[in-house]
């Protein structure tokens, strides 16, 4: 007897192996389905599943805390714990 609902090895029928993770994910058997999920903080932003989950979006300045979601790179603004950091400028200083 095999759990067809829960075995990676046996997921949904005999013999239906769920594919392995690739970075930064997580391969599981969910109700007889295989599914990769991204590990926390990551992400899948280029639509590609043969690459993983490619994006760290605590620091990745072009995708920070979500696909797509840019900081202001000509303003030097970097991307921490997932937010484009934000910092006044100097007295008399203006951008």
């Amino acid at each position: 007897c095999r759990d067809l609902v829960n075995d990676k090895s046996f997921c949904g029928s005999c013999k239906i192996f769920c594919p392995n993770a690739r970075n930064n994910q997580v391969s599981s058997c969910r109700k007889g389905l295989c599914e990769l999920e991204c590990l926390p903080g990551f992400a899948d932003c280029n639509g590609d599943p043969t690459d993983g989950c490619e994006i760290d979006l605590r620091v990745h300045p072009a995708n920070c805390g979500g696909c797509g979601k840019a900081c202001d790179f000509g303003a030097g603004q970097p991307c921490i714990d997932g937010k484009c950091l934000m910092t006044e400028c100097e007295a008399g200083v203006s951008r």
